[in-house]
């Protein structure tokens, strides 16, 4: 959604049935498959020339932008390129589906006994991200083509913390769609589907069960890990961000976060450290520090993996302070980079420290996404170690900042 250059392809459809396509999708062969199920072609039959282009991190418009080109190319029978303009790539581009969830716990003698979690979301496949049938083109969809769906997302939803809880119950689920096969406001991928929105229900109200048993937010984390790779994470992230300096001053304040992405245990851990200053009277927050402790296995190349950690935490960091769709009656007003801010050069943290831990002793494991997750939870937390307030509603912009310190201030007694 939103990359940095909108969708452009060109299409030459030719009479004698055969079609080339140019463009920068992120899956080619799927594609293909998709460009020959909309023009009744045989995948032979369809070339996909695969032409550098803006990163996607889920799915963007590249591939709509292809049908769109190969369904006119086909009606002039000449070659088209077809460029989205930026509104129409944030209006009309595949978004990530909306979250709400519902967390309830029980404490005995300061660990957690109970944890309920609830995650609905709207499918996050209502849409594949494969672009591999005629139904999940935009133009596909106005042509009459039905979308195929997934639902992926509930499965994705039932994704268990990694705490020890003697009674952990975590269940997702999934709203049906309004308007199945006729809506152009159409679900699909975002860069770790699930993980970011989950880890911020999931580490957001684990911290407010630390501050209940009146526990330092790390040690109580610490409370409830046993593996010993995802203590050692904890603890790097702790010793990194200087975890045990006091800090003073008003409107300032350090938040912490954890997440594991995989099931086995040399899935990846990490473990995240916010310092942010809230200015009380407007709302708004400047992270001024980042602190990350990875842990992948085995690693390969150090230098790559380290830049692919400080690049998740850079566009983690920005959906969690920014990025939001919105709409009216009619239509999505999110159209450029004025109305769907982005983080920006003057935004990013005075500083960021990122902690690897190698382990040549076990398998590599995937470092695209999995530092994604913690960084909405650990801003949010820093938010309420800074102010007493605590946000509970994703991106962390001023109006819902605002809202949670009229909140916790109608809450003091007195």
């Amino acid at each position: 959604h939103a990359t940095m250059g909108p969708g452009c392809a060109v299409a030459d459809v030719r009479p004698g049935g055969r079609a080339t396509i140019w463009c920068g999708a992120q899956k080619p062969h799927a594609l293909r498959a998709g460009i020959a199920d909309l023009l009744g072609l045989a995948p032979a039959r369809v070339r996909v020339i695969f032409v550098e282009d803006a990163g996607s991190y889920g799915r963007g418009g590249f591939d709509d932008a292809a049908a769109d080109a190969a369904l006119l190319s086909r009606a002039l029978g000449k070659p088209v390129r077809v460029q989205w303009m930026r509104h129409d790539m944030t209006q009309w581009g595949p978004k990530a589906p909306a979250i709400v969830a519902r967390a309830r716990g029980a404490l005995r003698d300061g660990t957690v006994a109970a944890l309920d979690l609830t995650l609905r979301a709207f499918n996050g496949g209502e849409i594949s991200s494969h672009p591999d049938n005629a139904g999940n083109f935009l133009a596909g969809q106005i042509t009459g083509r039905p979308n195929i769906p997934r639902t992926e997302y509930a499965a994705y939803g039932k994704n268990s913390p990694a705490y020890a809880i003697p009674a952990l119950r975590a269940v997702a689920e999934l709203v049906a769609p309004l308007a199945p096969a006729i809506s152009p406001l159409r679900t699909t991928h975002m860069r770790d589907p699930e993980g970011p929105g989950t880890t911020f229900v999931v580490e957001s109200f684990v911290d407010e069960l630390a501050h209940a048993a009146g526990a330092d937010p790390l040690a109580f984390r610490l409370r409830h890990l046993t593996d010993p790779r995802h203590l050692a994470v904890l603890h790097a992230v702790a010793k990194a961000s200087d975890w045990d300096r006091p800090i003073d001053a008003a409107g300032r304040g350090r938040g912490v976060a954890f997440a594991t992405r995989g099931e086995s245990r040399g899935a990846t851990v990490v473990a995240t450290v916010a310092e942010v200053v809230v200015d009380t009277a407007t709302g708004a927050v400047r992270v001024v520090r980042l602190t990350c402790a990875h842990d992948c296995g085995l690693i390969v190349n150090p230098r790559s993996l380290r830049g692919t950690v400080e690049a998740n935490l850079m566009q983690s960091l920005s959906r969690a302070l920014f990025e939001e769709v919105r709409f009216d009656a009619g239509t999505v007003t999110s159209r450029d980079w004025e109305t769907y801010p982005v983080l920006r050069a003057p935004d990013v943290p005075d500083r960021v420290d990122v902690v690897l831990l190698d382990h040549p002793d076990a398998p590599p494991q995937g470092a695209g996404e999995p530092a994604s997750r913690p960084t909405a939870a650990a801003v949010a937390n820093a938010i309420f170690a800074a102010t007493g307030a605590r946000v509970r509603t994703a991106p962390l912009h001023p109006r819902h900042v605002l809202a949670a310190l009229a909140q916790a201030s109608a809450a003091r007694p007195g």
